[in-house]
C-alpha cells in the first residue's frame, strides 16, 4: 500500500485472526507484551488505499459519518 510510512502487508481476514492467535501464544510463551502494530497483516483498507502489488476482491462494510475517514471529519467540525 501507498501513503503509509511503513509499508502495510494485507491479508485475509482468516489469515489474520490465525497469526493473531499464534502471536498471542508467543507473547504468552516468551511472557513478553512488546507489541507491535507492524507485528501481524490487517484485512482493512481505508478509502482512497492505493495498492502497490497484488490483486483482490473487497468488501465495503461502512460509508459516510460511520467511516474512520468520516468520524475523523466529524471531530473536526
Amino acid at each position: 500500500m501507498t501513503g503509509e510510512s511503513d509499508e502495510l502487508k494485507k491479508d485475509t481476514l482468516e489469515n489474520c485472526k490465525q497469526r493473531q492467535q499464534e502471536k498471542d501464544a508467543e507473547y504468552v510463551y516468551l511472557k513478553s507484551n512488546n507489541k507491535n502494530s507492524h507485528d501481524l497483516p490487517s484485512p482493512i483498507l481505508l478509502s482512497g488505499t492505493q495498492i502497490a502489488t497484488g490483486e483482490g476482491l473487497f468488501v465495503c462494510i461502512v460509508v459516510g459519518k460511520h467511516s474512520c475517514v468520516g468520524k475523523i471529519m466529524g471531530k473536526l467540525e
